[in-house]
């Protein structure tokens, strides 16, 4: 374990700052002054904030749906648009939306793509090939591809906000953390820079004692080893990891971070000072805290200490304590620090009260991921699943291509009055929907292919040069499904043996031949191996 910390309860690869108060201090504290600036939303020319569908292409841009093998835009269009339906009409399995008995709604999407041929895509689509391991590899590419578009529409502002996710995932996986009482107990935890709800960057995290936030290494000033990069408090150098990857700013402007206390300590923000940094957070105790300030949270355990008193160092210009007015609802009587908070307001259930500047900057600006959270909760759209972590991997990068791309239509600066109206996010995915199917009907037809676990190199490799060769194990043939063609029953001739008495020749095969460079099975014999390249 590295020095000053402790494992965090959920799992030894999250640490938390652990060191004794501070005894001494200075006479006075001088904070860093970065100049105001806000976000900025740079949409390409082809792109109108008013067209969901020309929002959302932006990021399944045919790079990435060509990453699915042998799918015909058609039906991904098709399927995406039934994928974001389903967010919005939830039922209790797939299949139910195919069903028009037994007094259940019926769904008019699903006319468009039958039920077993959309079963079939959710089970296969994947946006990578068979070679990679691990649920983050596998969605590596669609991942990154998100992010980048993300910088390069919306410039991000001063103040953001990083904190930790969970996507829910409760099947085997090694990726997995458990984080008891808490909405989403066991997932995927996920580090994330946010700004208004909309999630710029993020990374991913695995959980144990040797690992933490993936692609991290720990630096010498935090506690880490040269060479390795390892050592030291990761969490901390998450914060970082994530801001080097945000667009740089000019010498003498800053990003402003605001954080929980798994991250602050005095050490890690004396770092980011002087890295151009400034961090707004709450702390624990043990993040060596000015022992002061410790007796004064102590004496108020009883609620004792009148509300709006500020306890903080000199400051020469007193920029400490320079306050805002808020309007502010009366607290509940059973809320915490209910005693001296209801004083204020008197028989009044709001009021506008003086907040501190940096109180103030903190509750406005952390709720960032939070907002997202909510954003997500609206319409999660997300069933129970315990096998294929990639598979809900890919299904919360949906959902975060389409919360972005809503707060890009909510937030962009269009003069009024707008070519569409949406009252919600809901309204929003509806459209979303319906333009979607159209472009799908507007797409070019192609012939409809079974979908095949395929190697990603076997595009590259002219068909000519496809080679039938033996595999290390035996399969069933993709193009007959190990039945033989000769096995099939035949048309009965006229006085002959009933063709369903007769039943087929042969019971199922397997093949212990393939293709080399498609790697799948398929018969050495018959021409099952013309058959399936020529559906190419």
């Amino acid at each position: 374990m590295a020095h000053a910390t402790v494992f965090d309860s959920t799992n030894k690869g999250t640490l938390r700052p652990n060191k004794d108060p501070l005894r001494k201090q200075g006479s006075a504290f001088k904070p860093m002054q970065l100049p105001q600036f806000g976000w900025e939303i740079t949409l390409p020319e082809d792109v109108s904030p008013d067209d969901p569908i020309t929002l959302f292409t932006i990021y399944y841009i045919p790079k990435i749906i060509d990453l699915i093998y042998l799918i015909c835009y058609r039906e991904i269009y098709i399927y995406l648009a039934i994928r974001i339906y389903m967010s919005l009409h939830i039922d209790n399995k797939i299949a139910d939306y195919w069903i028009t008995k037994n007094m259940i709604p019926e769904y008019l999407i699903t006319k468009y793509l039958s039920r077993n041929r959309f079963q079939e895509l959710h089970i296969y689509i994947r946006f990578h090939g068979n070679q990679e391991q691990g649920p983050y590899k596998k969605v590596k590419a669609f991942s990154t591809h998100i992010q980048e578009v993300n910088l390069g529409i919306w410039k991000p502002g001063r103040d953001l906000a990083i904190n930790k996710i969970i996507i829910r995932f409760e099947g085997r996986s090694k990726e997995t953390t458990t984080v008891p009482n808490k909405p989403i107990p066991t997932g995927y935890k996920v580090w994330e820079a946010a700004q208004r709800g909309f999630l710029l960057v993020w990374n991913w995290h695995i959980p144990g004692q040797k690992n933490g936030p993936v692609g991290v290494c720990t630096l010498r000033e935090l506690g880490g080893i040269i060479k390795a990069g390892n050592g030291g408090n990761k969490i901390q150098v998450v914060v970082l990891h994530l801001i080097k990857r945000l667009p740089k700013l000019p010498k003498g402007s800053g990003y402003y971070i605001y954080l929980n206390n798994l991250f602050v300590s005095t050490r890690f923000i004396q770092y980011t000072r002087s890295q151009g940094v400034a961090i707004t957070g709450t702390c624990r105790t043990t993040g060596r805290v000015i022992k002061e300030l410790l007796d004064l949270q102590k004496s108020d355990k009883k609620d004792v200490i009148p509300w709006g008193e500020t306890y903080s160092r000199y400051t020469p210009n007193g920029e400490v304590y320079y306050r805002v007015l808020r309007l502010r609802k009366r607290p509940k009587e059973t809320s915490s620090k209910a005693k001296t908070a209801r004083i204020p307001f008197g028989n009044q259930a709001t009021k506008i009260l003086s907040i501190p500047v940096i109180a103030d900057g903190y509750n406005y600006h952390m709720g960032a991921v939070d907002e997202f959270d909510h954003l997500t909760a609206q319409n999660a759209g997300l069933r129970y699943v315990e096998r294929g972590g990639h598979q809900v991997l890919e299904h919360w990068l949906l959902r975060t291509v389409l919360i972005n791309c809503y707060l890009l239509a909510l937030c962009s600066d269009v003069p009024e009055p707008r070519e569409i109206s949406f009252r919600s996010q809901q309204d929003f995915r509806r459209q979303l929907v319906s333009a979607l199917l159209a472009k799908g009907r507007d797409s070019k037809i192609c012939p409809k292919r079974r979908i095949s676990q395929i190697s990603q190199g076997a595009k590259q490799v002219p068909v000519e040069s496809h080679e039938l060769v033996k595999m290390a194990k035996r399969g069933y043939c993709v193009a007959c499904k190990g039945l033989r063609y000769r096995d099939r029953p035949r048309k009965r001739v006229a006085l002959s043996e009933i063709a369903s008495n007769r039943g087929r020749e042969s019971s199922k095969y397997s093949s212990s031949f393939g293709c080399k460079q498609c790697d799948v099975h398929l018969c050495n014999y018959n021409s099952c191996f013309d058959i399936f390249h020529e559906e190419k």
